[in-house]
C-alpha cells in the first residue's frame, strides 16, 4: 500500500514548487507529483506503507498549519 498526504493541487507550476520548498524548509520531505491527463501539480508528502503512517503524517502538517489528507 502507497499512500500519499497531499497538501494541494494547483495548475500553476510555479505555485507547487513555492509551497513543496516551504514543507521542506519546515521540515517535511515534500515533492511535487504530476499525472498524465490530470492538468495539477500534486503538493504531496509520501509515500506512506500504512494507514497509521500516513495518518502521523497529516497531524504533523496539521500542527503545522497545513490542511492535508489521504491519498491512495
Amino acid at each position: 500500500m502507497n499512500l500519499m498526504v497531499q497538501i494541494a493541487a494547483v495548475s500553476h507550476a510555479a505555485d507547487a514548487q513555492t509551497l513543496s520548498s516551504a514543507l521542506r524548509h519546515d521540515g517535511f520531505a515534500a515533492m511535487v507529483r504530476t499525472a498524465t491527463g490530470d492538468p495539477f501539480f500534486h503538493v504531496q508528502v509520501g509515500p506512506f506503507h500504512s494507514v497509521s503512517e500516513a495518518k502521523a503524517m497529516r497531524a504533523r502538517l496539521a500542527d503545522s498549519g497545513y490542511n492535508a489528507f489521504i491519498k491512495p
